[in-house]
């Protein structure tokens, strides 16, 4: 198993991933994802065998950390590879489109009637994701896209992802 093929079970979102060297991290990491209720992904490594390795980096993804505001992904070192800075900056503008894409909060001031129309409007905003693919990456991004407009603030019942043939 790769650092990358690790990465992608961040895709998923709800998933604790991890990659760290044996010892008192690797401790730290395991506690952790004994206490997540979900699926958990670690990938732990001698540190002899990826000392010097300028592809390796240390980090950890804890959805619940997004609970309190802050960010899921936590690397250990200053360093971070490609593809794991791709994965984050994809995940940033995912959710900056859907913040953008969602309504404005109304003032005080607004007359309950308005209320009404702008709720019934908010609630007709649904998201469809479509996908197909042979190798699974199409379904991988399309989860992470439903995801971000989940955590985006758009209602989990108004999120759809699906395949393309079973759209009607």
């Amino acid at each position: 198993v790769s650092q990358a093929q690790v990465l992608r079970a961040m895709e998923y979102g709800d998933v604790f991933v991890a990659a760290s060297e044996l010892g008192a991290t690797a401790t730290s990491l395991l506690k952790d994802a004994a206490a997540y209720e979900g699926p958990c992904v670690l990938l732990l490594a001698a540190a002899a065998a990826v000392s010097g390795d300028s592809e390796w980096t240390a980090f950890s993804y804890d959805p619940r950390r997004e609970d309190t505001g802050a960010s899921a992904f936590v690397a250990e070192g200053a360093q971070v590879r490609k593809e794991i800075q791709g994965f984050l900056a994809r995940e940033s503008l995912l959710t900056l489109v859907a913040k953008k894409s969602l309504p404005q909060e109304r003032g005080a001031d607004a007359d309950v009637e308005g209320d009404l129309a702008g709720g019934l409007a908010d609630a007709s905003k649904t998201v469809t994701i479509l996908y197909t693919s042979d190798t699974g990456h199409g379904e991988e991004c399309g989860k992470a896209i439903a995801r971000q407009c989940r955590n985006g603030g758009f209602a989990n019942s108004s999120v759809r992802c699906c395949t393309l043939d079973s759209f009607d």
